[in-house]
């Protein structure tokens, strides 16, 4: 994916066919992912939102709501697109150029202080889907099998909108993102089983399970690399693997790093 990034330079709009995604198109009945920049409007509306934002759960959920579910078929993606999506989308609104490095404020662990890194799109790797995920049709809990999904945008934000109030706030994320997986997790029938046999796991194999897939399930980014603008010891330039899309998803704190002021834009009133 990222090669294709680095030759299609369009600024308005980015057009990904979908095999070229992480999921490798797995599970879409569309053939192109259509991804325009945001506008100001739409960007004013996104970080008023993230500024409420309380965790990491809620900021998640405002950025699938922005970033995601505002593009045409949005709701229908894989989950497992969903946080290239969304910072391929915050990349390209900060951007001119796709060719060109964006700058981030980030803590440098080394320097122990506020820093402005660059990162250009080649920096963010994303991990093309393991083949298993594709081919799992059940998984067995405390002995019972239980079908298996990789839940789309909708169905994620549903299972969210369901179980959030029932899990514990500081492992929501992971819990709610392994409660999406089971297909009928929306089955009023049976989704009580399914919560109590992920809430109250103890055999070991189950946990192992539950963990590998989880990891297989949201693997398809991991970090990227950015790289200080300046050193101000005067040695070389600081290299950090940053482990979180956050700095690429704070697209307004971005803006003002990445474009100049154009005072060529303005007329001047002659004095009278």
């Amino acid at each position: 994916m990222n090669q294709l990034l680095e030759e299609d330079d369009r600024l308005s709009t980015i057009e990904l066919p979908v095999n070229c995604l992480p999921s490798k198109g797995y599970g879409y009945n569309i053939n192109i992912v259509k991804i325009p920049k945001l506008i100001f409007s739409q960007i004013m509306d996104y970080t008023s939102e993230l500024d409420k934002s309380k965790n990491e759960l809620s900021t998640f959920l405002t950025q699938l709501k922005h970033l995601v579910l505002t593009l045409e078929g949005g709701a229908s993606f894989s989950m497992y697109d969903a946080i290239p999506i969304i910072a391929i989308r915050s990349y390209s609104s900060v951007n001119d150029k796709l060719s060109d490095k964006i700058k981030i404020k980030y803590n440098c662990p080394y320097h122990k202080r506020p820093e402005v890194m660059a990162v250009d799109l080649n920096k963010l790797k994303f991990n093309d889907i393991d083949p298993l995920l594709t081919k799992i049709d059940s998984i067995k809990i405390n002995g019972k099998f239980y079908k298996f999904r990789i839940p789309t945008v909708k169905e994620f934000i549903d299972t969210v909108n369901e179980f959030k109030l029932l899990v514990p706030v500081p492992h929501a994320m992971k819990v709610l993102w392994i409660l999406s997986m089971f297909a009928d997790i929306g089955n009023k029938d049976v989704s009580k089983s399914i919560l109590n046999a992920v809430m109250n796991m103890s055999n070991t194999e189950d946990i192992v399970l539950i963990n590998k897939l989880y990891e297989l399930l949201t693997g398809s980014f991991t970090h990227f690399v950015a790289e200080s603008i300046e050193d101000k010891e005067g040695g070389e330039p600081v290299v950090v693997r940053i482990k979180t899309i956050t700095p690429i998803t704070d697209i307004f704190q971005n803006i003002p790093l990445n474009q100049d002021f154009n005072q060529a834009s303005i007329n001047i009133r002659k004095d009278d």
